[in-house]
């Protein structure tokens, strides 16, 4: 009796269209009250900066911080690199002239984007200015809001240099969503970590060797 009630529950649950499209619904609304957190915790992290509330805390031991980043890590529990983006995108909303409308624009919004939106909107906090880059941080994909606020911002554009920066740029312009385009870019980024190599064929031919040996260990011998 025990195993089949285990079967059952390990059995996917079917949804219907309509379900799946609810479920989605949920789970965007989920993102989008965490990323609401996100901003709060950027405001009060930029507050927090500004006063220097490193220098006046005091450690478990009833000793002083030995830096800011210290600070954030051992008595905030947020990573040096995630605290300054956060406290970037506080400090854009505390300029702005309408912080709930600001707060409200970039919610939604992950923190991978947000950071890249932080110069063009440092530039110029207006309300304006954060809801249009707002919108097109939620219609591009990452690498192409990177080249977007780059052009804003003045920036040469991009120069493909060698054949794995073409090839590159070629398998991520044809994915055929923004979703899968991400993937790519991932793929791409975390690739030439693995590999210490920039060269994106070099990192496909990896993959290649790497996918092979797993497929082939789960599949029965040929016969």
């Amino acid at each position: 009796m025990k195993e089949r009630d285990q079967e059952e529950c390990a059995t996917p649950v079917a949804l219907s269209p309509e379900s799946a499209q609810a479920r989605v619904r949920e789970l965007r609304e989920l993102m989008r009250e965490m990323t609401t957190r996100y901003l709060a915790l950027a405001q009060a992290l930029h507050e927090a900066h500004e006063t220097e509330l490193w220098t006046k805390a005091r450690t478990h031991e009833g000793g002083r911080y030995e830096s800011e980043e210290a600070f954030w890590e051992d008595a905030i529990g947020v990573k040096r690199r995630t605290a300054y983006q956060l406290i970037a995108v506080g400090e854009v909303l505390a300029k702005s002239d309408d912080q709930a409308e600001a707060s409200k624009a970039l919610s939604g919004i992950g923190l991978h984007r947000l950071d890249i939106l932080m110069p063009v909107l440092k530039k110029e906090p207006t309300t304006a200015t954060v809801q249009h880059w707002a919108d097109r941080a939620k219609a591009l994909t990452r690498e192409a809001l990177r080249e977007e606020v780059g052009k804003a911002l003045g920036r040469p554009e991009k120069v493909v240099q060698g054949p794995g920066q073409r090839f590159r740029a070629y398998v991520i312009n044809q994915m055929p969503d923004k979703n899968t385009k991400e993937l790519a870019e991932e793929f791409f980024t975390v690739g030439a970590r693995y590999t210490n190599s920039e060269n994106a064929v070099g990192v496909l031919i990896a993959a290649f060797q790497e996918a092979l040996g797993t497929w082939a260990a789960h599949l029965p011998a040929p016969r």
